[in-house]
């Protein structure tokens, strides 16, 4: 009897380990689908979008990171990794929290908004780490936008807003680089190439902060 039971939970446990591993090497998949549809002479920006959503989706249900995931598949896939300033990673990761967003995620808008320059003023006047608006960090409380933890909590509020509007990655964060009215207007992507240029980096820094070697 204790042998037949022995043996049962370690079929049960096989089985579960296969089903994890099955599910890890679908998320792998689908993170290098990502990034061949984002290093495409012309990127397919929507596509990437979705498998990253998918693989980002998945890797919660299992409780596991990408990078993780990425291991437990046993794909031999090497991208160089980006580094952020360690003054600034309690800040982002108290926004990211404060929000519930991927830090990862973050840290890649916040690379490709500013460099992580908080003194950091584009010539359109949008202001600070996150590059807000004048308007945008007045709505969301942001009293001093070159103060970095105001900043990236009312940068971060603000996109959570646009993921709760647009849900899909890609067309976020069109929302929160181009406006929203732009994404809905075009029923999609604005159809301009400095959107498309900003969605391609942030995503591939995204998933270099999520997987990359060093």
């Amino acid at each position: 009897m204790r042998k037949t039971l022995l043996a049962l939970l370690l079929c049960s446990l096989f089985a579960r380990l296969l089903l994890i591993w099955s599910a890890c090497v679908g998320i792998s998949q689908n993170l290098q689908a990502a990034q061949a549809d984002l290093t495409r002479h012309v990127p397919d920006l929507r596509r990437a979008s979705r498998c990253l959503d998918r693989a980002r989706q998945e890797a919660s249900a299992l409780g596991f990171s990408l990078r993780t995931c990425l291991i437990l598949s046993g794909a031999q896939w090497k991208i160089p990794a980006e580094t952020a300033p360690a003054e600034l990673l309690p800040l982002i990761d108290e926004a990211a929290h404060s929000c519930d967003l991927d830090r990862n995620l973050l840290l890649a808008i916040v690379r490709t908004e500013s460099n992580f320059d908080p003194r950091a003023l584009s010539m359109c006047g949008a202001q600070g780490l996150m590059q807000l608006m004048p308007y945008t960090a007045s709505e969301f409380g942001c009293r001093d936008p070159y103060d970095p933890r105001q900043n990236l909590l009312a940068g971060c509020a603000y996109y959570h807003t646009m993921v709760v509007r647009f849900g899909d990655l890609s067309l976020s964060l069109a929302a929160a680089y181009a406006g929203p009215h732009s994404v809905e207007k075009y029923h999609g992507l604005p159809p301009y190439s400095e959107v498309d240029d900003y969605l391609r980096k942030v995503m591939l820094r995204y998933l270099s902060y999520s997987l990359g070697e060093g």
